[in-house]
């Protein structure tokens, strides 16, 4: 895959593929992803433009007070408590799930993998926001200010493969008489074929508050990022073997809905 910003050319390889499917929706966004684009710096402008100041400014205030741990950060019992006793008022509670409101949208329709993972950390605390939350949010929005010209790149090409060494396993011991899933009444396959690559990760235990894991999968079509994921697994698990395992069901679930 090509991305082009300027002058400035990068070939990404398929390790750099596969480090930025792991990194960019399980922490904090990495990855050659993006670069210039007028069409998305139209499509933002309105909405980071005309986020209130008044409200940032407010949450600013009153977050001086509380402490002020990242995202990702492990939050201590004793902060948590203490920011339990600062929740939002109703207009900055309803001002606040509006701007998860736009930044899901901004992830998902704007093609923003970037902010994928950091629009579902602070999704989850939709139901009762404390000012930090607010807070956490409006920094994401000044991220969006600064690389508000950023844009998705397509590449029609297949991916090259044969320099990783998978190993090809004979399941027909453990699952005798089993065959590939069809869908009943396909046609019949015309044109080129195409190839589907995912890259998939897990971070376990990455919400210390409940130890849910946090899933990320990125799919392609040849080189094209076609859908991407980032979200709590809805079960506990008490390995990186099962949090892991969890993810890799999760994404061949959604390549079979493909």
């Amino acid at each position: 895959m090509k991305l082009c910003g300027g002058k400035a050319k990068e070939e990404v390889t398929a390790e750099h593929q596969g480090r930025a499917g792991q990194n960019l929706l399980t922490q904090n966004p990495t990855g050659p992803w993006y670069r210039r684009s007028e069409r998305d710096k139209m499509m933002l402008k309105w909405f980071i433009k005309n986020t209130p100041e008044e409200a940032g400014e407010k949450a600013r205030q009153r977050q001086k007070s509380l402490p002020t741990p990242n995202i990702g950060e492990q939050m201590t019992w004793s902060s948590a408590v203490r920011c339990l006793s600062k929740f939002l008022d109703d207009d900055e509670y309803t001002h606040y799930q509006s701007l998860i409101g736009v930044l899901q949208w901004l992830s998902k329709l704007g093609r923003r993998i970037d902010i994928t993972f950091a629009t579902s950390s602070m999704a989850k605390f939709s139901a009762a926001p404390w000012v930090n939350h607010l807070t956490y949010v409006l920094r994401i929005f000044s991220y969006l200010k600064s690389h508000s010209r950023s844009r998705l790149v397509f590449d029609h090409e297949k991916r090259d493969w044969s320099h990783k060494k998978f190993t090809d396993y004979d399941w027909k011991d453990q699952y005798p008489g089993q065959e590939d899933e069809r869908p009943p009444g396909m046609p019949e396959v015309l044109g080129k074929s195409v190839q589907v690559n995912f890259f998939c990760d897990a971070a376990h235990a990455q919400d210390l508050l409940n130890r849910r894991s946090q899933t990320g999968i990125l799919i392609f079509v040849n080189g094209s990022p076609i859908r991407w994921y980032s979200k709590r697994q809805n079960t506990v698990e008490a390995s990186a073997y099962g949090s892991e395992y969890t993810t890799l069901r999760i994404a061949g679930e959604m390549i079979e809905a493909l």
